[in-house]
């Protein structure tokens, strides 16, 4: 079944999210996550066309049943959310590239057709509480079009 994406989905999912800057998590829970994004990945990938209907796919799957994923507060759902749409942190990649908010803006519709303030934030602050890249790993990756 093809999907489509209605931002919509997405800012409700946002709007709905009670999360608490990734403070609920550990490193043991973090592992759980990704074990779990990686088990239904290929799900999720077929039921999809591209990055926006995985965005929205994802938010949808999440607004309604994230239970049914082992998730049980919100900062599980954005985690889960921004590994099974962002596994490389490639909007974070943008915002480090990027000197300004109209060139992130710029970078983002390049690389991704959409500009997402809201997951770059959420991978900022995941980033900063469990340092996954240091300051110059990012920037210098070259893996985004500028």
């Amino acid at each position: 079944m093809q999907r489509f994406f209605d931002k919509q989905v997405i800012i409700k999912f946002y709007k709905t999210l009670k999360f608490n800057n990734f403070k609920t998590l550990n490193i043991e829970r973090i592992q759980e996550i990704d074990e779990i994004v990686e088990r239904y990945r290929p799900i999720f990938i077929n039921n999809t066309i591209g990055l926006l209907t995985l965005m929205h796919y994802t938010a949808e799957r999440l607004i309604t049943s994230s239970r049914n994923y082992g998730l049980t507060n919100g900062d599980e759902k954005a985690y889960f959310y921004m590994k099974m749409v962002d596994p490389d942190f490639l909007f974070l990649e943008v915002y480090e590239a990027a000197n300004m908010k109209d060139e992130i803006k710029d970078f983002s519709m390049k690389n991704f057709r959409i500009y997402d303030g809201v997951l770059i934030k959420l991978e900022k602050q995941f980033n900063e509480l469990f340092i996954i890249y240091g300051p110059n790993d990012l920037w210098s990756r070259e893996r985004i079009k500028r």
